[in-house]
């Protein structure tokens, strides 16, 4: 009692507390990843399988088959990742827009790019034979370079297949070139500087990957299966058989008598005995795969979500026996102390250690359905988990986290969620809010429903009120002062709908679905106003607030930092090009936590904060207004502090009401400072 006293005693000698703005600039660097996924190629050398997945270049050991491990990534700026080739302790990674990168890989442990020619069209794929590296490049042909250093990279000489180039191989100076709806080029390199087309066979189809065995040629035909060539005459060459699979083909690898083919859902192993007539010999289900290499009877197949090796000894019955899995698209991320929870859409919420915001570490996770969302409160995860909608995780020991309760009769599919003291507010796919009791974390229930016109999307909590971002709707204000009966407040319509909410104070931020950040005033929130907008392009889908920035991302491959400190007049204060969609983001201190696409991203946003523990309003000195910023966060839906962990003054590795008491008996008492373990 005395302690609540004192706290609202505090309160009324201070009105507010105020956000200081530092004084730095604001630039996006890349500090580390994990959880990288969409594996689009690979190859073998020695013991090791070298992958491109989108986040950059990962290395394996393959020594085990049965079990291949990563050691190493080089994670690389934009690009597509397209295709990589290996010479001696060289790779040659072809990065579509991003031009061919030349990776030293001398030092397997730590890769590092040592070139870069960057073309005017895309580098789709490379083949390398001495001093020269041949580029397939998208529109423009084939391009020849010298590559004898690595640092200065020069071209040599340019065919132009007339076609869109797709995959290239070199043998006894000829060159082999796929195209879309091209056929196959059959170009003679023997003068790298005037390199001459020889012959082609005209294939209306898109050709990708494809692989040579003596005069054969087993091309992947895309839409087609697999199509065969006899270039024993290499002025003419000619088709002498086929086969069509069930998906769209991309790529396949030759031995002996043997074609292994990757399509959309199978690996495909055929007899090639008979070229005139290759037949299906088996058949393995592995969703997604994009790219094959051949090693010791083993088949690795880089996938959307693993490099999996495949034991073909049998070519009758191939077996999976060894796996790396990378998990599926992170779609939503909270932070808690030193830890980043990952809402992964496959069915698994991921705890990352981010102590050393360079070197996350996945330290645990906990089965769900299709986690979409995650929130933090207390000692207790809470996941909005689709068609099984809500999951309660104790968290109070981060690295053995478990399932504590669940509540699954809410109508539709849970999208987002919001915590606010003993509820949770989830938005629904069939056009709802839905309000779930929690105060028993074992045993949470549904209290009720609130209709929200359109798709369900974003959800915030302050005060009273609860915000929704819906695509009809726009921002809908329910009043949830009294949880067994929400009733409608205000509302305020976006022309094309609202996908992200987030508030502060008296006004909303709105994201909407055509690149558009509006800033909404709900100080009175039966009747919002328009205050300001900030445009940008595509399909935003999420924001947060962390000082005087919003951080907002979506659909668009791309995070933006907009200065709101005039709400009047947002400004873009910086910007980075991520690998794929932005599907939630975090802030802490100078550190964003991104829920990428295709895995998790930590960058660093370039101030630099001159403040320390407890200084939670980041004025630069600890004092009574700390003690303001505090309370208001955690009770009052108040801005959290520039870095979270700058609250957790007691390093109880929680913020409440406990760190409020310990920095009033700092301030006035003579107490022991904020202690040594917070950052």
């Amino acid at each position: 009692m005395r302690t609540l006293i004192t706290i609202c005693v505090l309160l009324s000698l201070i009105p507010g507390a105020l956000l200081a703005n530092p004084n730095s600039q604001f630039a996006f660097s890349y500090e580390s990843s994990a959880f990288w996924r969409f594996f689009n190629h690979v190859v073998l050398q020695d013991d090791y399988a070298f992958c491109t997945a989108r986040f950059g270049l990962i290395i394996f050991d393959i020594s085990d088959s049965t079990s291949p491990t990563p050691i190493s990534k080089l994670y690389l700026p934009e690009g597509q990742r397209q295709n990589i080739t290996i010479q001696g302790n060289i790779v040659y990674l072809s990065d579509g827009p991003a031009g061919l990168r030349i990776i030293d890989v001398s030092d397997i442990e730590h890769p590092k790019q040592v070139g870069l020619y960057d073309p005017t069209g895309d580098v789709v794929s490379t083949a390398v034979v001495g001093n020269q590296a041949y580029l397939a490049l998208w529109g423009e042909g084939l391009r020849i370079l010298n590559v004898a250093n690595p640092s200065a990279v020069f071209e040599e000489g340019l065919c132009d297949t007339a076609r869109e180039a797709y995959d290239v191989k070199v043998v006894d100076s000829l060159a082999y070139v796929s195209t879309w709806n091209g056929g196959l080029q059959i170009i003679s390199v023997a003068d790298p500087m005037a390199p001459i087309l020889k012959s082609s066979c005209l294939i209306i189809d898109w050709l990708q990957g494809f692989a040579i065995k003596d005069s054969i040629v087993a091309i992947a035909r895309g839409g087609n299966g697999l199509q065969l060539l006899n270039t024993s005459n290499i002025d003419q060459p000619m088709p002498i058989g086929g086969w069509n699979s069930p998906g769209l083909s991309h790529d396949v690898v030759v031995e002996d008598t043997l074609a292994y083919v990757a399509d959309d859902y199978y690996l495909q192993v055929l007899s090639i005995a008979n070229p005139s007539a290759p037949h299906l010999l088996a058949g393995l289900w592995l969703p997604f795969n994009n790219d094959l290499a051949l090693h010791n009877k083993c088949i690795y197949v880089a996938t959307q979500d693993s490099l999996v090796v495949v034991n073909v000894a049998v070519p009758s019955d191939p077996q999976i026996i060894g796996r790396y899995f990378a998990g599926e698209a992170s779609v939503g991320v909270a932070l808690k102390g030193n830890f980043a929870v990952l809402a992964d859409e496959t069915g698994s919420l991921q705890v990352v250690d981010v102590g050393n915001p360079k070197d996350p570490i996945p330290v645990g996770s906990v089965p769900t359905y299709r986690a979409r969302d995650v929130a933090i409160a207390g000692n207790y995860a809470y996941v909005a988990d689709d068609a099984e909608d809500l999951k309660v995780i104790d968290f109070s020991v981060a690295r053995s986290m478990h399932l504590e309760g669940a509540c699954s009769d809410l109508p539709g599919q849970a999208q987002q969620i919001a915590v606010r003291d003993s509820v949770a507010y989830l938005t629904s796919s069939s056009s709802s809010l839905e309000l779930v009791n929690i105060a028993r974390p074992h045993a949470p229930f549904r209290i009720t429903g609130f209709p929200i016109s359109g798709n369900c999307w974003g959800v915030a909590v302050a005060g009273n009120f609860a915000y929704v971002a819906s695509d009809r709707g726009g921002l809908t204000i329910v009043d949830v002062s009294n949880p067994q009966a929400p009733h409608l407040e205000g509302a305020y319509t976006s022309a094309n709908g609202a996908a992200g909410v987030a508030v502060r104070d008296t006004l909303a931020y709105v994201v909407t679905s055509d690149g558009i950040l509006d800033i909404i005033n709900i100080a009175q929130p039966q009747s919002p106003t328009f205050v300001s907008s900030f445009a940008r392009s595509g399909n935003l889908r999420n924001i947060t607030l962390s000082g005087e920035y919003a951080y907002i991302g979506g659909e668009t491959d791309s995070i933006w930092g907009v200065d709101i400190s005039n709400p009047q007049s947002p400004t873009l204060a910086g910007a980075y090009k991520t690998p794929g969609q932005t599907w939630d983001i975090a802030v802490s201190d100078s550190n964003v936590y991104v829920a990428d696409y295709y895995g998790f991203l930590v960058l660093n946003n370039g101030i630099t904060f001159g403040y320390a523990c407890g200084d939670c309003d980041g004025s630069g000195s600890i004092d009574i207004a700390d003690v303001v910023y505090l309370i208001a966060y955690i009770f009052g839906g108040g801005p959290a502090p520039r870095d979270v962990r700058h609250g957790d003054v007691d390093c109880s590795n929680d913020t409440n009401i406990a760190d409020v008491v310990y920095i009033i008996g700092y301030i006035f008492g003579g107490g022991k400072p904020p202690c040594d373990g917070c950052p």
